[in-house]
């Protein structure tokens, strides 16, 4: 069995229907933005809400596919 990469199971996910919605990283800095607008200032509170945070505006696609990169 070999590892795949992030990247290439979110494609196998997306071109079984699923719609990616890319999110923060544990593993990459926090943008003061966020840790600023969205957690007034609490960098403790950004570090736990970074990795859930979505990347882009995703509510669009609640109801429509987002185009495709590939």
């Amino acid at each position: 069995m070999t590892n795949k990469s992030t990247e290439e199971l979110a494609w196998e996910l997306a071109e079984q229907g699923f719609t990616i919605i890319p999110l923060g990283s544990p593993f990459e800095k926090i943008t003061e933005f966020f840790i600023n607008e969205r957690c007034n200032g609490d960098r403790d509170k950004a570090q736990k809400q970074w990795p859930k945070a979505p990347l882009i505006n995703w509510r669009q696609y609640q109801d429509k596919t987002p185009p495709t990169l590939k």
